[in-house]
């Protein structure tokens, strides 16, 4: 979770989309903002907000504040993907690495002031058998600017090593 100026503020990991995975760090992320005197979530983002807005609006009753409920099903126009918004799926490590570049170009190693701002995301199956082993990561997306990228490595062969800088 991110705040309006793009800093994290929770980052969690976790084995699946239950709300018990990540309910204590939202307790504490409320707690923390009470105690430094900052504002409580008005808005939240969220995928699933359907499943989500019940959880979210006990969470943060601040999120129920001046509502305006939208009618189910409005006639409100459907969200269109910006058309400067660009996305790319790869799958190869060699389409992999094209795409990484064109986001590292971007960085100047001799400066060590310099930096980039990326969305970072990944997905992999959680197996819930007793005992079940970590599954690979199969999705990786990276966002940068105004170009989606969408990485399935699940079948790439051997290893996959990304260099944070």
């Amino acid at each position: 979770m991110t705040n309006e100026f793009g800093e994290v503020r929770i980052l969690a990991f976790v084995a699946t989309k239950s709300h018990a995975q990540f309910e204590s760090a939202l307790a504490k992320m409320k707690e923390s903002l009470v105690l430094y005197g900052h504002k409580q979530p008005s808005v939240f983002y969220t995928d699933n907000p359907t499943a989500d807005k019940n959880f979210l609006e006990r969470v943060f009753p601040s999120l129920t504040e001046d509502l305006v409920p939208v009618e189910k099903h409005s006639k409100l126009k459907a969200v269109v993907q910006p058309q400067d918004v660009h996305i790319s799926i790869q799958s190869s490590a060699s389409g992999i690495d094209s795409a990484l570049a064109k986001i590292t170009c971007d960085l100047d190693v001799e400066d060590e002031t310099n930096h980039i701002i990326v969305g970072f995301d990944a997905e992999w199956n959680v197996d819930f058998t007793h005992g079940g082993a970590p599954q690979p990561t199969a999705i990786i997306q990276i966002a940068y600017k105004k170009q989606i990228n969408i990485f399935q490595v699940l079948f790439l062969p051997g290893c996959l090593y990304f260099i944070l800088i």
